[in-house]
């Protein structure tokens, strides 16, 4: 009905400038700060590093280097002057003996 296609008109109007396209989220991204991994490959794959103020999740395989990475990171945005929490929620990092 009419009533139903002047609602949907104007949810339209409400929600399309919301909605990005490819080059305006390339945009978006390229205003982000970098943090360095201090690894320059990982650095080259990522496209300049780890995106300032995004939270990123690394999964993967025991012994893969996870860990590592996560505290290479956190040292070289440490040594820039930033401050770093390091969560670690597994345990693993600093688990007791015999656990």
């Amino acid at each position: 009905d009419e009533a139903s296609e002047e609602r949907l008109e104007q949810l339209y109007q409400e929600v399309a400038p919301q909605i990005l396209d490819g080059p305006a989220i390339e945009n978006q991204l390229s205003l982000l700060n970098f943090l360095p991994t201090g690894c320059d490959g990982v650095d080259e794959l990522l496209g300049g590093g780890l995106r300032q103020g995004q939270v990123t999740e690394l999964t993967g395989e025991a012994g893969t280097g996870k860990t590592q990475l996560c505290l290479s990171a956190a040292a070289s945005a440490a040594a820039l002057g930033h401050r770093v929490v390091y969560v670690d929620t597994g345990g693993g990092l600093f688990s007791s003996p015999g656990k």
